[in-house]
């Protein structure tokens, strides 16, 4: 029972630390966004607009493939590291 506390306990840091960084990519892009647009009203609409369309398309794409797929915690791992992997590439010229 120890061992599924501490998967458990893993899984949700995971989480965590999965919408920390949502949040962190947010603030960097409104703050980029802010020197291209000069507002905040434009630059934060950018943002959310980006991110709920980001959220409806995966959803979208996604939502039955992962219904099927036997391994679904590996999927979701597999997308994050595809979401990962252009992001860093792109704030690298944004980020002092």
């Amino acid at each position: 029972m120890t061992a599924g506390i501490g998967v458990r306990a893993l899984l949700l840091a995971c989480f965590l630390l999965s919408g920390a960084s949502g949040l962190i990519y947010e603030v960097v892009w409104t703050r980029g966004l802010l020197l291209v647009f000069g507002t905040t009203t434009f630059a934060i609409s950018t943002v959310l607009t980006a991110f709920m369309a980001g959220l409806g398309l995966g959803a979208f794409l996604f939502g039955r493939i992962v219904d099927r797929w036997q391994r679904p915690l590996l999927m979701y791992g597999l997308l994050e590291l595809v979401i990962l992997l252009p992001h860093s590439y792109l704030l690298k010229p944004i980020l002092p």
